[in-house]
């Protein structure tokens, strides 16, 4: 399952993402895996072309949304960002 990808801008011209995820399908493709999930593209063009240029098929699905408390309490950690982004290096 994938959804979630970055880069640093001055990168993007080396399309980092497209060679991690050519070297995810084919090492999937060579250890016997007949599919791999993309995950939902969220009705965006570029994530829906992006997925497309390595031969990816939409297919229905159904969401479901549980709403736990347990995801509630995760929401006061995200202060901890802040704590943690300066151990993370800035795109210039």
């Amino acid at each position: 399952m994938y959804w979630h990808g970055s880069s640093l801008e001055k990168y993007l011209n080396l399309r980092p993402v497209n060679l991690v995820m050519y070297e995810i399908v084919k090492d999937s493709c060579e250890q016997g895996y007949s599919w791999f999930d993309f995950e939902t593209s969220g009705g965006l063009p570029g994530v829906i072309a992006f997925k497309k240029s390595f031969g990816a098929e939409p297919l229905d699905c159904y969401m479901i949304y549980v709403d736990h408390k347990l995801r509630r309490m995760v929401k006061p950690l995200k202060p901890l960002k802040k704590i943690l982004m300066p151990y993370y290096p800035r795109a210039n």
